[in-house]
């Protein structure tokens, strides 16, 4: 099931979006702004973000400022802001597609999943917040920036791709590196300090009593 960020200050219609989306097999967290919107996209992995342009504390367009210096989860501006302008605006910004107010919901789900076959069909290529895994290289991108990985790094995120979200136990990450447990986690302990942006979040995650998994989305 995909995951869907949406951001609207008006009460009502994110109340009836979260619903429509809900309705489609879409998992929804509601923000009522891009500064709130901004918080939840540091601490979850979002398959798309939704968001309106005019709204207080910090509007669409900043939090897709803000949100491109570290993250490529793909966005939709769904906005009642239909002029050339703002659509060149967001698009610079960093925006995939944008929808003007009033729109036709079915034509959202089509955009939605039109936007969500291209991100997934991305060839041997794995996404997850700033990051980007070319499986046929096993070169990781940090946006456009190439982060240098050994290849029990390389392995270890391999293992955890493959486990699609589930976790992978100490035991099994142990037998393909050729070392015990405790190494393991030595291993995991250097591969995030290589990838996290902060102290309060990793994108490998402890499960407790099961191992590791990546927060791909």
């Amino acid at each position: 099931m995909s995951k869907i960020l949406l951001i609207d200050d008006d009460p009502r219609l994110l109340s009836l979006l979260n619903d429509f989306l809900v309705k489609n097999d879409f998992e929804v967290v509601n923000a009522e702004n891009g500064k709130q919107a901004l918080i939840f996209a540091k601490k979850e992995v979002f398959d798309l973000i939704i968001t309106d342009v005019m709204m207080p504390q910090m509007d669409g367009n900043k939090f897709i400022e803000k949100l491109r210096q570290t993250a490529q989860t793909p966005l939709l501006v769904l906005t009642a802001l239909g002029e050339i302008e703002d659509k060149t605006t967001s698009f610079d910004l960093g925006a995939d597609d944008y929808m003007t107010k009033p729109f036709d919901p079915k034509e959202l789900i089509l955009r939605i999943k039109s936007i969500l076959k291209r991100t997934k069909s991305s060839e041997d290529s794995i996404i997850f917040g700033p990051y980007s895994f070319d499986t046929a290289s096993n070169i990781l991108y940090k946006n456009k920036d190439v982060i240098d990985l050994t290849s029990s790094e390389v392995l270890i995120l391999k293992l955890l791709i493959k486990a699609n979200g589930d976790p992978v136990s100490r035991e099994a990450l142990s037998a393909p590196l050729g070392i015990d447990e405790k190494g393991v986690n030595v291993h995991i302990l250097r591969f995030r300090k290589k990838l996290d942006l902060d102290e309060n979040f990793s994108y490998i995650e402890t499960v407790r009593h099961r191992g590791y998994r990546l927060r791909i989305g």
